[in-house]
């Protein structure tokens, strides 16, 4: 198939508006919350969701915005943020998802490696972790109970982090927080 040069500059004239108007629209899309823009999202991609419409320019935007609003929070925060970023009505939209495993990667990398090496803070850490959980079985709950209150503090900061430090050290694979570390 010939395609003649004028075709060809039409396309490409067509292709640098269209990109400009995609700029346009994230620009002021990300002006919102990421809440604000979820909202927006749900209505363009109710009937539209192919690429280059209204649905996958506002993913784009939200995709973005996930990424700046996380970029300099610490782990707590992104941690507390979970929720907002990995939503179940927005389950389906891993970039996302993404944007918020990339934040809390980067700042749980952190903390491992700063437990890794440092001998003193790991040590409190850990240990206050142990007494956290030693508190827990004092309490002689249901094991479910136990359990979903064990989880809370050994999968969240900054015991999940001494946890992944314990193992990072070679101490030891199995981490439950039973005995604590002498100095």
């Amino acid at each position: 198939m010939y395609y003649s040069p004028h075709r060809l500059l039409n396309v490409k004239a067509w292709e640098i508006v269209y990109n400009e108007k995609v700029d346009e629209g994230k620009k002021e899309l990300k002006q919102l919350s990421f809440e604000a823009i979820k909202e927006q999202m749900m209505s363009l991609c109710k009937l539209e969701q192919r690429r280059g419409s209204n649905c996958a320019v506002a993913q784009s935007a939200l995709e973005e915005k996930a990424t700046e609003d996380l970029a300099n929070a610490d782990i707590q925060t992104i941690e507390s943020q979970k929720p907002l970023y990995c939503a179940e009505d927005i389950y389906s939209l891993k970039a996302f998802r993404k944007s918020w495993e990339k934040a809390f990667d980067r700042e749980n990398a952190k903390h491992i490696k700063f437990f890794t090496n440092n001998d003193d803070e790991f040590i409190k850490t850990f240990n206050s972790c142990a007494d956290k959980i030693a508190d827990i079985e004092a309490q002689n709950l249901k094991w479910n109970e136990k359990n979903t209150l064990e989880r809370k503090i050994t999968g969240t900061y900054p015991c999940y982090q001494a946890k992944e430090a314990y193992i990072k050290r070679g101490m030891g694979y199995s981490v439950n927080f039973e005995k604590k570390i002498a100095k």
